[in-house]
């Protein structure tokens, strides 16, 4: 009744979200959040007088239950002042919190709230997964079939190749798992799904804002790359390297039952995106690439970004991620994100300061631009449709958006006004116009 969406607050957070206005409904969504094993929000619509009334009734049967607790063992019952108008007696059952028609019961309720806490201890840390293991299903119950574009998702861990790697999917069994068994065929008429990545200090939240358009064109998946949001953040910069990554998400798909996927990729997240296409091009069907780069084509160019990631990796380490984050947001690369409203330029800072020093400093040594082996030469034996995305605002990655889609057999470059380096934040809606009417073609 609060009017209030807590869509983007789920996403920020990298948590369910369904919405509910019926009881058979409110069932469902507790029982996927129990599947689910992770913490779910489930937001009820109410009929504000009755919702009122009902709390009036429930804090009058709390209030008889103190003063009787405290009168059996012997101390002050609360006074007249502080029983809520209308309480009764010990005893008297008058009063009590009825359940309407349509409400849930309050063991119902209690199964929502276990089911919210399931796991709240899992903070994206390193040790096992509060959810599947390798053995069970990759991803929690699947969004049911037709609530793509409702703002409904489903939020799981996924451990592949012995880490843990935090998703979030919507839209239904066209992202369902397939056991051990492998693939199951999409369902007729569904479109393969789309999985989208996000960039350097990024997490799966980047994409709150855009989502719920996204996901009505199909089903829709987001990662948090590794060492990023609540996904794993090994020791090992090795671990790191493209190629690992690379082979993590294939493997993801396997266990996601994905056989081909729409790629799409932000900045280092199109970087991993377009090494994925170029190593197994027959999973990917198309290319979202947004301020992308293919890497450093000159060694001496890929040798000095190198050394400046690891003196970037230990400034992080040894200082923090505040002064980090303090000097990253002060860079000319995000100025558009400086005319972002108040409370996005907020939730983009909470998400990057969310983020471990670790992960981050080892995501820069292990598939940094530095350390990436260059694809220049091998965009021309890409066949796969791809859409090279800038904004004009950002003159680096306008350039290189046109160089690629000029190598590209079938690349495109669009170039958005008004936009720099974070095209999806900065023009949400017409990043959306162009990422929809190239899926409609291609999907």
């Amino acid at each position: 009744p609060h009017g209030l969406d807590f869509r983007h607050a789920a996403a920020l957070y990298g948590i369910g979200y369904r919405r509910v206005e019926t009881w058979p409904d409110f069932g469902a969504a507790v029982e996927e959040a129990l599947a689910g094993g992770m913490p779910a929000i489930v937001e009820i619509r109410t009929n504000r007088p009755r919702n009122v009334e009902h709390h009036r009734q429930v804090w009058e049967a709390v209030a008889r239950a103190a003063k009787a607790v405290l009168a059996g063992a012997g101390l002050t019952p609360p006074g007249p002042r502080d029983v809520p108008p209308g309480g009764g007696e010990p005893g008297d059952r008058t009063g009590a919190a009825r359940r309407e028609p349509g409400e849930p019961s309050a063991r119902t309720g209690r199964a929502g709230v276990d089911a919210a806490r399931a796991g709240a201890g899992a903070d994206g840390g390193e040790g096992p997964a509060r959810g599947p293991g390798p053995k069970g299903p990759a991803v929690g119950t699947p969004v049911p079939e037709g609530s793509a574009g409702t703002g409904s998702f489903t939020a799981a861990f996924v451990r592949v190749r012995g880490t843990r790697y935090h998703v979030v999917a919507s839209g239904g069994p066209g992202v369902a798992p397939g056991g051990e068994g492998g693939a199951r065929p999409r369902p007729a008429g569904r479109p393969e799904p789309a999985l989208l990545l996000h960039g350097f200090t990024g997490s799966i939240a980047t994409w709150a804002g855009v989502w719920e358009a996204l996901a009505e064109a199909g089903p829709l998946l987001a990662v948090d790359l590794l060492g990023h949001g609540r996904s794993a953040a090994p020791a090992d910069p090795r671990r790191y390297r493209m190629e690992e990554q690379v082979a993590d998400l294939l493997d993801l798909l396997d266990r996601l039952a994905v056989e081909r996927v729409h790629l799409g990729g932000y900045s280092m997240g199109g970087r991993v995106a377009l090494s994925l296409a170029v190593a197994a091009p027959q999973r990917v069907a198309s290319l979202v690439l947004e301020s992308a780069s293919p890497g450093l084509a000159d060694p001496a160019e890929r040798e000095a970004r190198r050394r400046s990631d690891e003196d970037l990796a230990r400034r992080i380490e040894e200082k923090g991620l505040e002064a980090f984050a303090r000097s990253w947001e002060a860079l000319p690369l995000f100025a558009g994100l400086r005319r972002l409203p108040p409370a996005a330029q907020a939730a983009v800072r909470a998400a990057r300061r969310a983020q471990r020093p670790r992960g981050l400093a080892n995501s820069l040594r292990g598939m940094g631009a530095g350390v990436q082996p260059p694809l220049w030469d091998r965009l021309a034996g890409l066949r796969v449709p791809v859409l090279c995305l800038a904004g004009e605002d950002d003159a680096k990655y306008v350039a290189l958006a046109q160089a690629m889609a000029e190598r590209l057999p079938r690349g495109r470059a669009v170039v958005v006004p008004g936009a720099g380096h974070t095209v999806h934040l900065e023009e949400p809606a017409a990043f959306v116009k162009e990422v929809r009417a190239f899926w409609s073609e291609h999907r």
